[in-house]
């Protein structure tokens, strides 16, 4: 091993960092922490390092294995290494997927790189067909199977990934079919406020929780935007329908200012966006049974604000629910509607040629005041949600 890493790795070993041992046949051993062993291939894009070891990187723990928040040390080749390492781990997180494949029968006929990932095209030996795609985004790397026996993969590959808790197919009794409604950006001082409502049956629930959908929260904007594109918003599925409502900064300044209360224009909007997706499924009786309940995730304490901007068939109930997300078509809302504020951001941050981050915290301040200085006070209001007490910020 090269003197100037093994001194590293030495030093960070002993407070116990991240140690790589040379193995001596082209393979390194990875300890994480005082626990975990793994097994890398030797990958020569990894810069800078001993043509023996390959590095990957891991959090730091301390003697009582409690996460040390200290900052690690620094490995030679800067960002780009830190992104060299970052791909050989995926590429090992996907080979490990393949191999746990492998082990229930399934080959690799075909092979695809994605804009964050890759996709792999298997089959089994009689034939049975399924795509796994990997991915790889801030919040770490995750899968998604699919496919006429993704299901079968999806056994194989251990369930849906950790960070991604599945929604449960009818956690709140409400019967199929059903609407599930979720908003996003009420919390955002840039961008838009953006609501969705997402009509399911019980295998197209099935399908969706075979897609790997859950609560945006546990995804990443990567994996949301991915399964946006998956869902088809506005068109009929196997899964269902989907639809979103985004009130741009400039729109949504002015109906702020006619209602005064954010819940109240929530409310509003949950009730347009549900009106129109039951006037697509009344329009589509012959291959849509009427919904029986309609779950909105509860954003404000009293229930009436929905009920009056809400005018529901008869027969379909309105439920409103903390963590409503649990819900697979209030899930799959969730997704559409944080996709649509992302596309959002990003438009606005392209028409002004500055980084509008979401939020409402430090960097929001920061690119807030930037902004006021370039553009003028008057112009945030095309831009952000001025009734926000962060504009007193800026």
């Amino acid at each position: 091993m090269g003197t100037k890493v093994g001194n590293a790795l030495a030093a960070t070993h002993a407070h116990g960092g991240v140690a790589v041992l040379d193995k001596g046949n082209g393979k390194a051993a990875l300890a994480i922490g005082t626990a975990n062993l793994h097994q890398f291939s030797h990958g020569p894009s990894v810069p800078e390092c001993d043509e023996s070891v390959m590095i990957a990187w891991g959090p730091c723990r301390n003697k009582g294995n409690a996460p040390d928040r200290r900052r690690p040390f620094n490995l030679p080749g800067g960002a780009k290494a830190r992104h060299n390492r970052t791909m050989v781990e995926f590429m090992d997180f996907c080979k490990a997927l393949l191999a746990k494949a492998g082990a229930a029968g399934f080959g690799v006929l075909a092979e695809r790189k994605l804009d964050y990932g890759r996709q792999y095209e298997l089959s089994d030996a009689g034939g049975a067909r399924a795509v796994l795609s990997c991915y790889h985004g801030k919040k770490g790397f995750s899968f998604v199977t699919g496919g006429k026996h993704g299901h079968r993969l999806q056994e194989a590959l251990g369930g849906a990934p950790k960070a991604a808790k599945t929604s449960e197919l009818d956690p709140f009794g409400l019967g199929f079919p059903h609407i599930g409604g979720d908003e996003s950006g009420k919390g955002d001082f840039f961008g838009p406020l953006v609501v969705a409502a997402f009509y399911t049956h019980k295998a197209g629930a099935a399908k969706l929780i075979e897609m790997g959908v859950a609560d945006c929260k546990t995804l990443s904007d990567a994996a949301v935007e991915r399964l946006a594109h998956l869902l088809k918003p506005g068109s009929l599925t196997e899964a269902g329908l989907g639809l979103s409502m985004t009130l741009m900064p400039r729109e949504y300044n002015v109906r702020y200012g006619a209602t005064g209360n954010l819940n109240v224009l929530l409310a509003q909007l949950h009730g347009e966006c549900v009106a129109e997706l039951l006037l697509r499924l009344g329009s589509l009786r012959a291959k849509a049974a009427a919904p029986q309940a309609v779950l909105i995730d509860q954003f404000a304490s009293n229930p009436r604000v929905l009920q009056q901007a809400l005018s529901l068939p008869e027969g379909c109930r309105l439920v409103t629910r903390t963590g409503g997300e649990a819900d697979v078509a209030c899930a799959a809302a969730s997704v559409l509607a944080r996709a649509e504020f992302l596309n959002g951001l990003r438009t606005l941050s392209t028409e002004y040629g500055q980084d509008l981050p979401p939020g409402a915290g430090t960097p929001v301040i920061k690119a807030g005041r930037e902004f006021k200085r370039a553009f003028g006070a008057p112009e945030l209001a095309k831009v952000a949600k001025t009734h926000f007490k962060t504009l007193a910020s800026l």
